[in-house]
């Protein structure tokens, strides 16, 4: 087993459980651990230094259409 540290939200289960949030930690197989790591979800064990998070997406307006040279 390989311990993990995961840097990015997955929703759902894994094997009955809620994945970790971000920044926690879980042991998973060697191969599950090098897809998490290559599909950018986790990085290789607890880490020491903080791990930068990214940031949380919001979602926003769109802004209206406005049309030039239109009268009003």
């Amino acid at each position: 087993m390989t311990h993990v540290q995961m840097v990015a939200g997955i929703s759902g289960t894994r094997d009955g459980q809620d994945w970790p949030a971000i920044g926690g930690t879980l042991d998973v197989p060697a191969a599950e651990a090098a897809d998490l790591i290559a599909a950018g979800l986790a990085v290789a064990g607890p880490q020491k230094a903080a791990v930068t998070l990214p940031r949380e997406e919001r979602a926003v307006a769109p802004r209206a259409e406005t049309r030039k040279g239109q009268r009003k």
